[in-house]
């Protein structure tokens, strides 16, 4: 598996800029949101203001409150797709 390209130390990656993003414009107090995700309001006042980050469930949770999907780029489901066509059938 190819290493990901390097990035500046204190660059974060874009899915948990634009969680960030879409806690803030979402209007919700952040004891709210916790409440609505079934996420701890502790941990994620500690995420939005950048001091931890979040466990892959938590994130998944706060997604589904916040109205969020995950898609994968053309480029990815290209590069997908052609290694699909590359396995053996079986």
């Amino acid at each position: 598996m190819p290493r990901p390209k390097s990035r500046p130390a204190d660059a974060e990656p874009p899915l948990i800029t634009e969680l960030r993003s879409a806690i803030a414009d979402s209007g919700q107090t952040l004891y709210g949101l916790a409440r609505d995700a079934g996420v701890g309001e502790p941990g994620l006042r500690r995420f939005v203001s950048r001091e931890r980050s979040l466990s892959l469930g938590s994130a998944a949770l706060l997604c589904q409150a916040l109205g969020l999907k995950l898609i994968r780029s053309s480029k990815l489901r290209a590069k997908a797709a052609a290694v699909s066509a590359k396995k053996p059938a079986g």
